[in-house]
């Protein structure tokens, strides 16, 4: 997908993922957020270690686990115990950015556990799930790497929800290059998730036809674009979906003006109610998210 002179004065002006992403947190509990600090080189990060949570917080519970050489920091909101049976929500950072982990009282907050994995590569002051931009246009070597992270991180959502008591199939959602990764959990392990949150994201044509089979059932995707976005243009994910929708899958796509790679505060809020509403979709009468 390369850029067109407009499209390119624009990626000039965008706003990092690492803000945008750290809003998704937001829109879910109406409250501020701070980044996690990284481990310094060498470090080892404990299975299950319980980390301290952000200062003013309460009942944000904060542990952090390594996985199949991936870091994952979990965080359970509301009031209950960190162990308990609770449903399951997985976030994808998008491109130089890292997991944010919500702040303030969370006394009110219905709970969920949050599973917030941290891309590998460092990249800037965060880090990158591939090795390249889909900027670049170099689609199907984006799609192979798209490909690879996928089946790695099934394994590792997999391995997580075993371990910690998990209601249902987990949500998973992401922001740019996590909702490249959100769209292709749904297409190449539909049996893992429950339902997908596409945010800005994409996926090559031929990974789409290729993974495809009417003998599937696949999860509800609901996508959220803008309609300006000059990095992961709306034209592409329109049609990506479209194709879906011919396929007889249940994807949505909406569309909310915004000219920079990011989306605007009727996304999040939109957003917020597609995922209270596929929980109460497995669970009768769950509680509203806040």
């Amino acid at each position: 997908m390369p850029l067109d002179a407009l499209q390119r004065a624009r990626l000039l002006r965008w706003i990092r993922p690492a803000l945008v992403g750290g809003v998704l947190w937001a829109a879910l509990t109406s409250v501020a957020m701070v980044s996690v600090p990284a481990v310094p080189g060498g470090a080892k990060v404990l299975p299950g270690k319980v980390s301290a949570a952000p200062e003013d917080s309460r009942w944000v519970q904060v542990r952090e686990h390594e996985i199949d050489g991936l870091r994952v920091t979990e965080v359970v909101l509301g009031r209950t115990d960190v162990d308990a049976e609770l449903p399951l929500l997985v976030q994808f950072h998008g491109r130089g950015s890292r997991p944010t982990i919500p702040t303030g009282d969370h006394t009110r907050t219905p709970p969920v556990r949050l599973m917030l994995p941290w891309a590998p590569d460092p990249l800037g002051d965060g880090y990158t799930w591939f090795p390249l931009s889909v900027t670049e246009g170099r689609d199907k070597v984006l799609g192979h790497h798209i490909e690879r992270r996928v089946q790695q991180l099934a394994h590792v959502i997999k391995k997580f929800a075993s371990l910690r008591p998990t209601e249902g199939r987990p949500l998973v959602a992401g922001f740019s290059q996590g909702g490249m990764l959100t769209f292709g959990l749904a297409l190449l392990r539909p049996d893992l998730v429950e339902a997908a949150f596409p945010l800005a994201g994409w996926l090559p044509s031929y990974l789409v036809d290729r993974y495809l089979d009417p003998s599937r059932t696949y999860p509800p995707i609901r996508a959220l674009h803008g309609s300006g976005d000059p990095v992961v243009p709306l034209v592409e994910t329109r049609a990506m979906v479209r194709r879906l929708q011919a396929s007889g899958l249940d994807a949505t796509l909406e569309v909310f003006e915004s000219d920079q790679h990011e989306l605007p505060a009727a996304a999040w809020t939109r957003y917020k109610a597609h995922v209270r509403e596929a929980i109460r979709l497995r669970r009768r009468g769950a509680p509203d998210l806040g």
